[in-house]
């Protein structure tokens, strides 16, 4: 049994094939040369020599090519059989002999190669022993092959997964032999449980980002668009299709989006950094949409950028909430002013101008300070039209 592929370095063997081959022709022409006295010059040696050169050259580069697949097929089979220990057994069916190789002794944890069916049917649990017990005492087909994946329990702390195929042969009259192939499978099953969990956890993801309100969109390493989610596709009316293959600026930047902040995502991705940026981003319609957008880099085991993943949510809404709040409290700084100094001028004219009128000795006196009081009013109350017209406005703003 191979437990272990040895690699055969054919590129070394070409060299050495090569060198051989010039070697070969060179010693082959001096002692031609050398032995032979007179040779015809429509055919010297140094064509011969040529002829020779070229034959070795192309016949090393052939075997040179033919050897790297061979080394191709060789590791990738070495492999295949590293992932799991491989090794022969025989069943004696009738007296449930059990002769095992040196390597399924390895597997079954088993000191000795020849060993019983109990022993082997005890490292099992009780419903695959029953199984094997059903297959082995019913009716056994001779020739057929049977596969049979089981675990072996052989402490608390380890269990392996192994396959067993074997083929029944029948030996003399009702005897029967069973001879088959184990293959400790327990890294198989890992790697298949790894990528089970991979794959589950890879659909839910999917299903996350395909339902959640912010968009999302994943670039290259050449920073064009290679997956959008459902809400880019709702939101800005482009579907995957028309998206595919592109850059982000061929079809969401125009006239209102901030150079700043794009200038803000180009240093940032040279840094292969985060990046987190507010402005305007155009839809298929024309449409603006203010969004903010958070960019993760995306980076190989070797920290190779491989591209970013990009989520955007439209803050329009918030954004216009915000503009408002803010004319607001310019209307009420505004409104403030006029009570503050505007209205408190006529207010405060008004209130020191009836002590006068009550203190006052003779009708003169009397209406002056009612005139005064008049041109108080007047100021007040255009103070307070202008206060109203602009509360007017601003409500139907």
């Amino acid at each position: 049994m191979i437990r272990r592929l040895r690699f055969i370095n054919y590129q070394n063997l070409t060299i050495l094939y090569f060198v051989c081959g010039i070697l070969w022709i060179l010693s082959t022409d001096f002692l031609v040369s050398s032995s032979v006295k007179a040779v015809s010059n429509e055919t010297p040696f140094a064509i011969h020599s040529f002829k020779g050169l070229l034959f070795i050259s192309v016949s090393s580069l052939f075997f040179y090519s033919v050897s790297k697949k061979a080394t191709t097929v060789q590791r990738k089979l070495s492999e295949v059989m590293q992932l799991g220990l491989m090794g022969t057994f025989e069943i004696e069916v009738n007296n449930g002999r059990v002769l095992l190789s040196e390597e399924a002794a390895t597997i079954y944890n088993i000191a000795h190669r020849v060993t019983t069916i109990d022993q082997i049917l005890s490292r099992l649990n009780a419903a695959e022993a029953a199984e094997v017990r059903k297959t082995l005492s019913s009716k056994l087909e001779h020739g057929t092959i049977y596969n049979f994946i089981h675990e072996l329990h052989l402490s608390p702390g380890l269990t392996k997964h192994v396959n067993a195929s074997f083929r029944i042969k029948r030996v003399k009259g009702n005897s029967f032999v069973v001879k088959g192939i184990l293959q400790d499978i327990t890294r198989l099953k890992e790697l298949e449980n790894k990528l089970n969990k991979s794959y589950i956890e890879k659909n839910r993801l999917d299903i996350i980002l395909e339902n959640i309100r912010t968009m999302v969109v994943i670039t290259d390493s050449e920073r064009k668009i290679s997956w959008v989610n459902r809400a880019f596709e709702n939101k800005l009316g482009y579907s995957p299709d028309e998206v595919i293959g592109l850059w982000p600026a061929d079809i969401l930047y125009g006239e209102k989006t901030s150079a700043n902040m794009l200038t803000k995502i180009e240093e940032a991705v040279k840094q292969k950094k985060h990046f987190t940026v507010e402005y305007d981003i155009y839809k298929k319609n024309g449409d603006t949409m203010y969004v903010k957008i958070k960019g993760s880099p995306l980076k190989n085991d070797e920290g190779e950028l491989q591209g970013y993943i990009i989520l955007a949510d439209d803050i329009t809404e918030s954004k216009e909430k915000e503009t408002q709040i803010r004319n607001q409290n310019l209307f009420l700084k505004e409104i403030t002013y006029l009570t503050s100094h505007e209205i408190r001028r006529p207010v405060a004219s008004i209130m020191a101008l009836v002590p006068l009128l009550e203190s006052a000795e003779n009708p003169a006196e009397s209406k002056e300070c009612l005139d005064m009081l008049l041109t108080s009013a007047k100021d007040l109350d255009t103070i307070v039209r202008k206060v109203n017209q602009k509360i007017g406005k601003f409500e139907c703003h």
